[in-house]
C-alpha cells in the first residue's frame, strides 16, 4: 500500500466513523457543468439488450425509478440496468474498453457557448465549454488518462478515442429473429454502396462488369412459387400458344407479381427448359453493367428494413449496429464490393472507403472499430464525370496500419476480389485500444438554446461518444463517495457570502448534478449588507457572511458533527486543530483544550450543546492532494489553473483573494511547481495577511476554510 493508498483508507475510515457515530452530520463544502449535445452516438444496452443511437434515444427509451428536478435540470435514476461503453484503466497500455452501468442520466437546456472538437482522424463531437474530455500526459507508464476542460484546449492538445469497439457480443438478439439471411446482409452493404430502386419494383446494382459481384447477384434466390404463377398464366394465356409470343405479355404477366423477365419467351418448350434449369428469372444483367434485380417483394423487405433513401442521404439501420462480428463483415463485405478500393504507394498497401455522403462513411467508421480496423478520414474534390459541380466533396476512409490491414483481411469478406494483389508477411503486432489524437479544429458554434445530456457512469467516470472518450464526474467529497460506495449519504453545505468567484458556483453545481448531492446553500450576507460590513473589515466581515450564516444552518438542521477539508500544513493554526475537533454553542473553539489523539485514538464523544468539526484530511498536504487529484482523475476548479502568467493557488472571496504569479496550467505542472514553491498555499488570501494571530482569532469564533 503506497502513501497514498494509506491516507485515502485512514481518511474513509474516519468518515465512516463521524457517520456511525452521529445521527445528523453534514459536510461543509465551497466549490464546471458539462454536457454533450444528444446527437452524440454511443453503444449502450438495456437490460443486456445492445443499441446503438443517440444520447438522446437512451434518454426517451429510459424508464424512470426516480426523478429529481432543480431548475431546469432533470436527474433520471434509470429502472432498467443501463450500461454505455466507456474506458476502464489510468494509461493507454492497460486502458480497456468494456460496458459499464450508468447511474444516473441528466438533460438541461443551456444557451452556454457549444465547442464543436475535430481531431486529426476527423472524429469530432459537440460539448458544452466546461465539459471535459479525455487527455493524455506522459509519465513513467507512458500516456496516462486525465480530464481536459474543452475551454482550454488548444491545437497542442491531444484528446484519447477508441482504435477499437470490439466487445463481448453475447446475449444479443440473434439477426435470424428478425428474418435476414447473411445474402441480405451482403446485399444491403453492396446496395448502400451502389444501389438504387426503380419504381419500387426494382433494384439497381452498378457493378462495372465486375465478375465477383455479377456471380453474387446471380446466386440471389430466386422466388419459385411466384415464378410458377407467372410460367402457369402464361401457358394458360390464349396468346401463348402463338409462334411469335410478344414480349408484352410477359411484361404485363411478370409486372403484376412484381417480376421481370429479362427476355421474351418464344415457346412453351423454352420456358419449361428455363424452369428446370432453375435460372434466376428475377436478375437481369444490362450491358453497362449494372444489375436489374426484378423483385417488388425484395423491394418491399429491403426497405422495411431500413435500407433507403437517395445516394446523399443513404443511413446505415440502426439494428446492423447489434449484428455479431461475423455478420457485420458480410455487410462490410458487399459496402466495400461497391465503395472499397485497395492501393499501393511505395511498397505500402492501404484499403479505402470513398464516398460523397459523409455521413454514411462516417457511420461505417464505427463498424470497423468493431472489427479491429482502426483507419483515418481524408476530405478532397471529388473529380470525374460523375461530378458536375466543383463543390463536390469526396469523403474517404483509409486503412493503412500493419494490423488493421491484417484484421481487415482476416474479417472482412473480398465479394469483388479487389484485394488478390494484397499480400502481408508481417508479424501481426497488438494495438493499444485507444490512441491519443492532435486536436484539429476547435470551432464555437452559434449561441442558441440547445437541450444538452450527460451520463454519470459507475466507477470508470467516462463514456464513449462518437468514438471519442468524454469524462463525465474534490477530494473530500470524493472519498465520501468513496466511503459510501458512490452515494453521498449526508448533506452537503455550501456556505455563499454573496462573494465567490463565479467560476467556484458553476463547479459547485456541476458537482451536485453528477454526483446527486443533497445541497445546502448557507448564505448571511444580507445581514452584512443591511450593516454595512464590506471586506475591508475582513474579520468582521468573514464573521458574518461565514461563521453567522452556519450558525444559523447548523440551529435549523440541528448537526451535530461537521465534516471539513482543512489540512495541517495550510496555516500554523491548523496544526493545532484534532480530526475531532469540539466547538461549543457559540462556536467558540478552544486551541488550548484540545484531545489528545495518539496512536490514532479519537475522542469522538461531544458534550453538552457542542458539536464537533471532523477534519478527514487534516494530514495531507498539499501536494498529497494534487498527487491523489491526478491518481483518480478528479475535476478541477479552472481558477486553480494558470491564465496569462497567474493563477489561483486558494479560493474565497472574490475582494480577498488575489492570484499568484504561475505558468503551471495542467495538474503535472502544478504539482511540479508546489514541490518547488517556498511560498505559502494561502499567500493569496488576505486573512493571512493580517496580524500575526488573525487566523486564531477566527477559527477561535467558529471560522472554517471552503476547500
Amino acid at each position: 500500500m503506497d502513501h497514498l493508498d494509506q491516507l485515502e483508507s485512514q481518511s474513509i475510515y474516519i468518515i465512516r466513523e463521524a457517520y456511525k457515530k452521529f445521527r445528523k452530520i453534514g459536510m461543509l463544502w465551497s466549490i464546471g457543468k458539462d454536457s454533450v449535445l444528444g446527437d452524440s452516438k454511443i453503444y449502450y444496452k438495456i437490460n443486456s439488450k445492445l443499441k446503438w443511437g443517440c444520447i438522446e434515444d437512451l434518454y426517451k427509451e429510459v424508464t424512470p425509478k426516480e426523478v429529481f428536478k432543480k431548475g431546469n435540470k432533470e436527474f433520471i435514476t434509470p429502472k432498467e440496468k443501463v450500461e454505455v461503453l466507456s474506458v476502464n484503466g489510468k494509461n493507454q497500455r492497460k486502458a480497456k474498453i468494456q460496458f459499464n452501468k450508468v447511474t444516473t442520466l441528466i438533460s438541461h437546456f443551456t444557451s452556454k457557448d457549444v465547442y464543436e472538437i475535430k481531431l486529426q482522424t476527423n472524429k469530432h463531437i459537440k460539448v458544452t465549454r466546461d465539459h471535459s474530455l479525455i487527455g493524455s500526459y506522459t509519465d513513467k507508464n507512458g500516456l496516462t488518462l486525465k480530464p481536459v476542460e474543452v475551454y482550454g484546449l488548444t491545437r497542442k492538445d491531444s484528446i484519447f478515442c477508441a482504435n477499437t469497439l470490439n466487445f463481448d457480443v453475447k446475449n444479443l438478439k440473434k439477426v435470424d429473429d428478425i428474418g435476414v439471411a447473411d445474402w441480405i446482409l451482403v446485399l444491403g452493404g453492396l446496395w448502400l454502396a451502389d444501389g438504387c430502386y426503380a419504381l419500387d419494383r426494382k433494384i439497381i446494382i452498378s457493378t462495372g462488369k465486375n465478375k465477383g459481384i455479377l456471380s453474387f447477384l446471380k446466386k440471389i434466390p430466386r422466388e419459385k412459387p411466384i415464378v410458377e404463377k407467372i410460367a402457369k398464366e402464361l401457358r394458360e394465356h390464349p396468346n401463348f400458344k402463338r409462334k411469335n409470343l410478344k414480349l408484352d405479355l410477359a411484361k404485363k404477366i411478370s409486372k403484376k407479381h412484381g417480376v421481370s423477365f429479362w427476355s421474351a419467351y418464344d415457346s412453351k418448350k423454352r420456358m419449361e427448359e428455363l424452369l428446370n434449369r432453375k435460372e434466376n428469372l428475377n436478375v437481369l444483367v444490362k450491358e453497362n453493367g449494372d444489375v436489374w434485380i426484378c423483385s417488388k417483394k425484395l423491394v418491399t423487405k429491403l426497405k422495411k428494413l431500413g435500407f433507403k433513401g437517395l445516394s446523399k442521404n443513404k443511413k446505415i439501420p440502426s439494428w446492423i449496429y447489434t449484428l455479431s462480428n461475423k455478420q457485420l463483415a458480410l455487410f462490410l463485405g458487399g459496402y466495400f464490393a461497391g465503395d472499397g478500393s485497395c492501393w499501393r504507394k511505395d511498397n505500402k498497401f492501404a484499403i479505402s472507403f470513398s464516398s460523397i455522403n459523409k455521413n454514411l462513411l462516417e457511420s461505417i467508421r464505427p463498424l470497423l472499430l468493431r472489427l479491429g480496423i482502426s483507419h483515418g478520414f481524408s476530405v478532397s474534390n471529388a473529380r470525374g464525370s460523375g461530378f458536375r459541380t466543383k463543390s463536390k466533396k469526396m469523403y474517404q476512409i483509409i486503412v493503412s496500419s500493419k494490423q488493421s490491414i491484417k484484421n481487415f483481411l482476416k474479417g472482412v469478406p473480398d465479394l469483388a476480389n479487389k484485394l488478390r494483389k494484397v499480400k502481408i508477411n508481417w508479424a501481426g503486432k497488438s494495438n493499444y485500444q485507444i490512441s491519443a489524437r492532435k486536436v484539429k479544429h476547435i470551432k464555437i458554434l452559434p449561441k442558441k438554446m440547445r437541450k444538452v445530456y450527460d451520463l454519470e457512469v459507475e466507477n470508470t467516470h467516462n463514456f464513449i461518444a462518437n468514438d471519442i472518450i468524454c469524462h463525465n464526474s474534490t477530494t473530500l467529497l470524493w472519498l465520501a463517495k468513496k466511503a459510501f460506495y458512490g452515494k453521498v449519504p449526508f448533506p452537503v453545505i455550501y456556505i455563499d457570502t454573496g462573494l465567490h468567484f463565479k467560476e467556484m458556483y458553476e463547479f459547485r453545481d456541476m458537482c451536485v448534478k453528477k454526483w446527486g448531492l443533497n445541497l445546502i446553500v448557507s448564505k448571511n450576507y444580507e445581514e452584512a449588507e443591511q450593516k454595512g460590513i464590506g471586506p475591508k473589515a475582513k474579520l468582521e466581515c468573514c464573521t458574518v457572511r461565514k461563521t453567522d450564516a452556519l450558525k444559523k444552518t447548523i440551529a435549523e438542521h440541528k448537526f451535530e458533527a461537521l465534516l471539513l477539508g482543512i489540512r495541517r500544513d495550510e496555516h500554523g493554526i491548523r496544526a493545532k486543530e484534532r480530526v475531532f475537533s469540539p466547538r461549543d454553542r457559540d462556536f467558540k473553539w478552544d486551541y488550548k483544550d484540545q484531545p489528545p489523539e495518539l496512536w490514532d485514538q479519537f475522542k469522538t464523544q461531544k458534550e453538552g450543546e457542542q458539536h464537533l468539526r471532523v477534519h478527514p484530511l487534516l494530514h495531507w498536504t498539499e501536494i498529497d492532494i494534487w498527487d491523489y487529484i491526478k491518481r483518480e482523475n478528479l475535476p478541477v476548479n479552472p481558477l486553480y489553473f494558470a491564465k496569462k502568467g497567474k493563477r489561483y493557488r486558494s479560493l474565497g472571496c472574490m475582494p480577498c483573494t488575489s492570484p499568484v504569479k504561475s505558468k503551471a496550467d495542467n495538474v503535472d505542472k502544478i504539482i511540479k511547481e508546489v514541490k518547488k514553491s517556498k511560498i505559502a498555499e494561502r499567500s493569496g488570501r488576505a486573512q493571512d495577511k493580517e496580524e500575526a494571530n488573525a487566523m486564531q482569532k477566527l477559527r477561535s469564533l467558529g471560522y472554517m476554510i471552503l476547500f
